[in-house]
């Protein structure tokens, strides 16, 4: 049996746990944008209804505008001529209570048969002005007290002359102020620091302490004309979680579909474990290997060995998907055996000599009750080969002090040992002269420092110092350019491995890459400069 009913379970509760997880996710991402766009919506209806009280005002003034415009020149004549036209004119206009013409800021003429007004300038001063002014007031003779919006067009040859349109604007803030729910509770009407609300006949001011207590939601300026308009309303984000619930259901069904989602394909990706099984029973599982290059020398004196699978299914699966699952279900020491069984078919293809290696990665696990001991000595010692073997141990899985005695044992075999992804895990000093390693291998992302200020980079310096100072070899994982070549040639590590010198190729290949490769070292006149000169020219790949 592949696994047992607990790692089944255990693999159950997890898809379980990570379907529910995406799925509660997927869920409030969903409810989050929705409330996103209901809150933009809210805004944006309540812009609008502000944008829209402000073109309906303009739209009135505008046409009292085009009026004046064209009989601004009757402030100079006589009223008993122009009476008629501004009675026509008030009738035309249908919202004006009242047309007044001003000479000198004296009331000369207007549409009412009794003209209460006299003069301007005692009753609205502010009004006479060379530009166009706005005037929201408590009328003092008609319908006294009620809210009245004088509109002021002086005559540009004396400013103290024009025409005064007033409005009957309880009439007309009725429509243009009104509530538009559930965006808006209602408008105001505000001019020069005096306002008119919705249904409100009071002109307020900014001392009224009652208004300071419900200060506006949104303000909008008036492009054309000197007035704004204030919305009143409750926050955007409490009428945006008001309308958040009909979005509930589509959330649940998102959920829903997620959380189905996530657990099949978290099967699909945890079905890979008894294909890994399949794989090594049918042979499935490819060896690669990636050279070695002696610093000094420039040679190739090894490769480490690499595990690459082409499943029928999944196609190519990376070895950081497939290696984990394997470790997880206790499948990497059966693909460690495989290995060693396919390496010891192949070595044909590598150097038969007793100076070359190959570097295989080891599991913790494998010590266990001498079981690597054993492999190797059925899977490769009696084949006789003349190559060596070197076991990388990762740092990041600690050996038991209990199978300290399988390393000893290993080394009368003929076996060498290298720390894997130095600088990454956790080692210690102390565990090193416990291991007693004879190569460290240094982790890519520190090669990639490799000419920068990065903290990495004088870690780096620091791992070659110490490596130096135990005597212990190092190996540089992941070289890529030239001048990380030279910088390594320079402290004198001991070998490198990268990219610039080959890619990790079938085992069958090597033998025209390795031929390829000495030619160019011994063609190139800077072979006695060491590996650092060799991997300036290209090697195959």
């Amino acid at each position: 049996m592949l696994f047992s009913p607990i790692t089944m379970k255990r693999y159950r509760l997890y898809r379980a746990l990570l379907a529910i997880t995406i799925g509660a996710l997927v869920c409030i991402v969903s409810l989050a944008s929705r409330y996103q766009q209901e809150l933009a919506t809210v805004q944006q209806m309540q812009r609008n209804a502000a944008a829209i009280a402000i073109t309906q005002l303009e739209r009135i003034l505008s046409r009292a505008e085009a009026v004046s415009k064209n009989n601004i020149d009757w402030v100079n004549q006589r009223c008993e001529e122009i009476s008629p036209h501004l009675t026509s004119m008030a009738i035309h206009l249908e919202t004006i209570r009242a047309v007044l013409l001003v000479k000198d800021g004296i009331v000369t003429c207007s549409n009412l048969i009794n003209q209460p007004i006299k003069s301007l300038r005692a009753i609205y001063p502010e009004m006479l002005s060379a530009k166009d002014t706005l005037v929201l007031r408590a009328a003092r003779l008609l319908n006294r007290g009620s809210p009245i919006l004088l509109f002021w067009r002086p005559d540009q040859a004396s400013p103290t002359s024009g025409m005064v349109y007033i409005f009957n604007i309880a009439t007309l803030s009725a429509f243009i102020l009104a509530p538009r729910p559930p965006y808006v509770d209602y408008m105001a009407l505000n001019v020069a620091g005096h306002t008119l609300r919705f249904n409100d006949t009071r002109i307020r001011t900014p001392t009224d302490a009652a208004d300071a207590e419900t200060p506006p939601r949104l303000e909008l300026h008036s492009s054309r004309y000197p007035f704004s308009i204030s919305l009143f309303s409750p926050a955007a984000r409490d009428l945006a979680l008001q309308r958040l619930p009909r979005h509930i259901p589509l959330a649940l069904l998102l959920f829903l579909l997620a959380s189905i989602l996530t657990y099949l394909a978290s099967a699909n990706r945890m079905s890979l474990a008894y294909p890994i099984a399949q794989a090594i029973r049918r042979r499935q599982f490819q060896l690669y290997c990636q050279p070695i290059i002696h610093t000094e020398s420039g040679r190739c004196e090894g490769v480490e060995i690499l595990l690459r699978w082409y499943n029928p299914r999944h196609g190519w699966t990376s070895p950081e998907i497939f290696i984990p699952l394997a470790e997880q279900n206790g499948l990497i020491v059966p693909l460690t055996r495989y290995l060693l069984e396919m390496l010891a078919a192949q070595r044909h293809h590598f150097p038969n000599d007793r100076d070359f290696y190959f570097s295989i990665n080891v599991a913790a696990e494998h010590f266990a009750h001498g079981k690597l001991a054993l492999d190797i000595q059925n899977l490769w010692l009696r084949h006789r080969p003349r190559q060596r073997l070197m076991l990388e141990l990762t740092e990041r899985t600690r050996l038991s002090s209990q199978d300290y005695p399988q390393l000893h044992i290993l080394r009368e075999m003929g076996l060498s040992l290298a720390l894997d992804d130095f600088g990454t895990g956790h080692s210690s000093l102390s565990y090193l002269q416990d291991l007693q390693p004879e190569m460290l291998k240094i982790d890519r992302a520190f090669c990639a420092t490799i000419g920068s200020d990065a903290i990495n980079a004088r870690v780096l310096d620091l791992m070659i110092d110490l490596a130096h100072q135990l005597r212990l070899r190092l190996v540089m994982e992941g070289v890529e350019q030239p001048q990380q070549a030279d910088y390594l040639h320079q402290r004198q590590v001991y070998a490198m491995q990268g990219y610039l010198f080959a890619r990790p190729m079938p085992l069958r290949d090597f033998p025209d890459w390795h031929a390829h490769y000495q030619r160019r070292c011994d063609d190139s006149t800077q072979a006695a400069h060491g590996a650092g000169e060799y991997a300036r020219a290209p090697a195959q790949t």
